[in-house]
């Protein structure tokens, strides 16, 4: 909590800018749900589910305020996975070995995941997904 400068006896709690719908809330983990189930229930790397589920919850990020955000995630995992695939390539290449099909599925589903921690983040800075607790005064 902090006092703010404009008026002394107003006190910010430091809770996430917006208070959502508990419903909202309630379709991002089923998205987190669906997201690991598809996971464990994969057949091949190649699945593009994964990769969709991901998109899916990008665009789930509320209000026009963040639809720069929205682009933004999605180019961070654009340009995230081409970046590892030729990097991989890369190192196959100077190993002498094969850079597969799978091996670039498992590219994507890597940064995909780390896309999905960027939107969990996202959401729970704006609406809030954890509470930090603190105990005593400042």
């Amino acid at each position: 909590m902090t006092k703010t400068s404009e008026n002394p006896n107003i006190i910010q709690l430091d809770l996430p800018e917006r208070e959502s719908n508990p419903g909202y809330l309630n379709i991002l983990f089923r998205y987190l749900s669906m997201m690991a189930a598809t996971i464990t229930d994969m057949e091949s790397y190649s699945d593009l589910r994964v990769s969709m589920l991901t998109d899916l919850m990008i665009s789930t990020i509320p209000n026009k305020r963040t639809k720069d955000l929205r682009k933004t995630m999605r180019n961070f995992k654009k340009r995230e996975v081409d970046k590892r695939i030729f990097e991989a390539m890369e190192l196959a290449e100077r190993e002498g070995t094969t850079f597969s099909n799978e091996d670039e599925a498992k590219i994507v589903i890597e940064v995909c995941l780390e896309t999905v921690g960027l939107v969990t983040d996202f959401m729970d800075e704006s609406i809030g997904l954890s509470r930090k607790l603190e105990i005593g005064s400042s």
